[in-house]
Parts: C-alpha cells; structure tokens; sequence
C-alpha cells in the first residue's frame, strides 16, 4: 500500500454546503482527509475484500444474537418501541441497503475493524450522493486516480470465482 500526497480540492467545503452536506466538519476538523490517497496492490484489494466478507458475516451473526435477547437489544440500546419492528425485520430477511465497514489497514496487517455503518441516513447520502458529486467537480489528476481505481475493482470483477 502507498500513500500518495495529494493537494486539496478547490473549494471542496463550499460544494459540501452547496449540496447540503453540512457535516463535512466536526468538532472543527474535516470530517475526511483531503490531503491523500492509497494505492493498493491487487493481493492487497483481495485481502481486503476476503477480510470484509468475512467482517460482515460476523457482523451478522451478532445481529442475530441480538435480535433474540431482550437484554442485548437494551444493551444496544435500541429503543424498546421498536424490538418488535427490528425482530420481524430480521426473521422475514427483509433487505439491507449496504454496510460500510471502516476499517484500519496498513497494507502489511490484516485489515481491523472499526466500524460498521449500516444504512444510516447520512452514510447513504455521503456514499451515495455525495462522494459521486466529489468525483465529477475533481480536478483531471483525481479523475485519473480515481479512474484507475474504478478499473481495478471492475477488473477484478471480471476474474470473480
């Protein structure tokens, strides 16, 4: 994995006013850094995906664990209104829009969990919307980055087992 030092964009906490993302900083810092980018090996994209599979299928087995234990849906502090709406939700396997799994990962150590994010409201709109929004007003260096990026990852879905 290299880290590549990259200027920020221009103007970038205007356009997240502009488009309504008005979290984009907190507690007086950026909600993300603008002043890098990772480039990854193709073993390494593959290790990240098979440790995300894998992060996410615990993550699972932990909703189910939950959604049996009265005491854990307290715990997780899920207000009691709604046990009755999440339990049904997880018996009838109803959808699930994504999961954002944050991860630590220095290219040399297995990929650690963070965080999961689980359709929340503002990460939909941040990876959805706004991220995408981020890509087309970039610069022409980002769109390349950014473009091989793309690449890579469709490449990679091209040789799925």
């Amino acid at each position: 994995m290299k880290r590549v030092a990259i200027s920020e964009r221009p103007d970038w906490r205007g356009k997240a006013e502009e488009f309504g993302f008005h979290f984009h900083t907190m507690y007086g810092e950026p909600y993300w850094s603008e002043d890098a980018c990772y480039q990854f090996t193709m073993a390494q994209i593959d290790e990240i995906e098979e440790v995300t599979n894998e992060l996410h299928q615990m993550c699972l087995q932990v909703v189910d664990k939950v959604t049996q234990s009265d005491e854990l849906m307290a715990r997780f502090q899920i207000p009691k209104h709604c046990w009755d709406f999440v339990r049904e939700s997880w018996a009838t396997r109803q959808p699930s829009l994504y999961s954002r799994l944050d991860l630590a990962y220095d290219g040399v150590n297995p990929p650690k969990l963070l965080e999961n994010n689980a359709d929340t409201p503002t990460s939909l709109y941040e990876s959805a919307f706004f991220q995408l929004s981020l890509i087309h007003i970039s610069e022409p260096t980002r769109q390349a980055e950014i473009s091989y990026a793309v690449f890579c990852l469709k490449k990679k879905k091209t040789h799925s087992r």
